[in-house]
């Protein structure tokens, strides 16, 4: 469908560089409270809607036919310019869109970009995402508002780089594994892996569960501009600590930062700080639940870092004591599930991390997709999924996806999913639309998001 003539005026050519988005000293400090105390609005809109909703994207025509209807609702501070942009005006505002969240699973409300929430959907608008091409939307102003930017980091599931996937890297090349995918993360200022397997030059793949990774197979990472690597998982130390601490140092080498294990158990638990651009920090720790494996730090003994509840509270404590106006994330390699929804244990800890002052927690285990909650204003992501490795034997184990989450000055505004699939190659593809349908049906559920 066309564009309204408003939207094809010259508004459309005026460039907003994602560097240039969100008004200075515009968000409260205190960034576990989802409304923002903004100084001026930022001259872009969203459209935002509920995630059980079958809408993904909206033409601008059909967006300003049912605004000025009055079936699309709007924030106080997104009136002035849907009013611009749409030639009509309704009466019913909300004051902040967390109002509007428990009614939105199958509504919209038009947003201020600075008053965003990651607990609502944000639509793309003529198949055009603000967050990837902010040049070509269509839902903005004119005016050239002082802004400050926004930081763009990826998080991603279940990475093994062996067996299957290793042997597909051996025949094709390492480039292989990331072909399809790789144009999502060419922008990102960090892009996360939760690494599960440690090379060794005696490294040959064979059937069970015994892993490991070929050095060169690592060029994966590079290919993706990996900067976080997670090192949580189960299998790092399956032959011994000597590869385990070759991969860490490779990491470090080729300027990786880690995290959730180390050389040490005091190093396995600290955790990093990743600068927000303009102001701000995220912050992420790591933690493996159950240590199946005997895989976690000891005293001296390199490995992961094993979770204790009281031990997590004093990390999280002790990060808002370094910094107050970090974004803090949690990250836990849980017991593995095969379901999609998750275990009392996983539910249990992620609320106690959230309760200790997490801002989202995320499970790096999870080799089956699993459901997003919403707890309190906040986000558990109980599993992405596969990324790089080899499992094709169930619909459950294919499906996976990664996470584009939004920043601006630690505060999380938005999240983007971008559905992928594992294929004979085993390897991440994009989802069809249809595979990634049954991926949105399969991971969100209301009773889980709409609380």
């Amino acid at each position: 469908m066309a564009r309204t003539d408003i939207l094809l005026s010259a508004r459309l050519s005026a460039c907003l560089s994602l560097a240039l988005l969100i008004p200075a000293a515009a968000l409260a400090q205190d960034h576990s409270v989802e409304k923002a105390q903004i100084a001026q609005p930022s001259g872009v809109l969203l459209a935002q809607t509920g995630w059980t909703s079958g809408l993904n994207d909206i033409s601008a025509a059909r967006l300003k036919f049912e605004y000025c209807a009055g079936r699309v609702q709007k924030t106080e501070r997104a009136a002035t310019l849907a009013r611009e942009l749409f030639g009509c005006d309704t009466a019913a505002e909300f004051s902040d869109p967390a109002e509007f969240y428990a009614r939105s699973k199958d509504r919209i409300i038009l947003v201020d970009v600075t008053e965003a929430i990651p607990r609502l959907k944000t639509l793309s608008v003529e198949a055009v995402s603000f967050f990837r091409e902010p040049a070509n939307y269509a839902l903005k102003s004119e005016e050239d508002l002082k802004r400050e930017p926004i930081t763009h980091m990826i998080m991603t599931g279940t990475t093994a780089i062996t067996r299957g996937t290793g042997m597909s890297a051996d025949v094709h090349g390492p480039g292989v594994l990331s072909e399809k995918i790789r144009a999502y993360f060419q922008t990102a200022q960090y892009i996360h892996i939760s690494n599960e397997v440690s090379f060794t030059d005696a490294c040959a793949f064979q059937a069970g569960l015994r892993f490991c990774s070929k050095q060169a197979h690592f060029q994966a990472f590079k290919d993706l501009r990996v900067n976080v690597v997670e090192l949580t998982g189960n299998h790092n130390r399956d032959f011994g600590a000597e590869p385990f601490l070759a991969t860490l140092n490779w990491f470090h080498k080729n300027g990786i930062r880690t995290f959730g294990g180390g050389r040490d158990e005091a190093n396995a638990k600290s955790p990093i700080f990743l600068d927000l651009d303009g102001s701000g920090a995220i912050s992420i720790v790591g933690f493996n639940e159950l240590c199946p494996l005997g895989e976690c730090a000891t005293g001296p003994k390199p490995g992961a870092n094993r979770f204790q509840i009281a031990k997590a509270r004093g990390t999280i404590e002790e990060i808002k004591r370094q910094r107050p106006d970090a974004f803090i994330i949690a990250t836990v390699q849980f017991g593995e599930s095969s379901s999609y929804q998750p275990t009392l244990s996983q539910r249990s800890i992620s609320r106690a991390l959230l309760d200790a002052g997490a801002d989202l927690v995320f499970g790096s285990q999870a080799h089956q997709v699993q459901q997003m909650e919403f707890y309190n204003g906040k986000v558990i992501l109980y599993g992405l999924g596969n990324f790089f490795f080899d499992q094709i034997h169930a619909p459950g184990v294919r499906q996976g996806y990664f996470m584009n989450l939004y920043f601006s000055q630690s505060r999380l505004i938005a999240m983007e999913p971008v559905f992928t699939w594992i294929d004979e190659k085993r390897r991440p593809v994009l989802a069809t639309e249809q595979q990634a349908a049954q991926i949105r049906k399969s991971i969100y559920a209301d009773a889980l998001l709409y609380k």
